[in-house]
């Protein structure tokens, strides 16, 4: 019986497939930490932040503590973004906080994209509940 050697699954939640739109913003480790403690609380709506441009990209999956998502930007590990997830169904928006672990290159037809894997800092999660039981 021989084991396998060198790499290990480090997910402790199973990763949901989707393709849903998603819009994102960079933002800095302090906006990060207020965005976590005062917007994403339980009790508060959180609405689209205005004044910066959003990027876009695809999610490629979802599950309680992380997502990926396809886009036409690699992401240096340790950025914190603000994405808001876009189902057809589910409105408003998802909102989460999440940090990049990793961003690799992708090769399609179409060009060239990056996954980017992220892990969730934050989520608002009225709408982070709802997501899930429709994956």
């Amino acid at each position: 019986m021989s084991l396998k050697s060198g790499w290990i699954e480090k997910r402790w939640h199973e990763r949901k497939a989707a393709s849903w739109e998603v819009t994102y913003q960079v933002i800095g480790a302090e906006e990060a930490a207020i965005l976590c403690r005062e917007y994403l609380a339980p009790t508060h709506s959180f609405s689209h932040r205005e004044g910066q441009a959003d990027s876009h990209a695809i999610l490629h999956d979802l599950s309680v503590n992380g997502l990926a998502v396809i886009g036409p930007q690699s992401l240096a590990s340790g950025t914190r973004l603000l994405l808001y997830v876009h189902h057809p169904s589910h409105q408003p928006s998802l909102v989460v906080v999440a940090e990049v672990v990793h961003s690799v290159a992708q090769s399609r037809e179409a060009g060239s994209f990056y996954r980017s894997g992220m892990k969730i800092l934050g989520v608002d999660e009225n709408s982070f509940h709802r997501v899930l039981q429709v994956l």
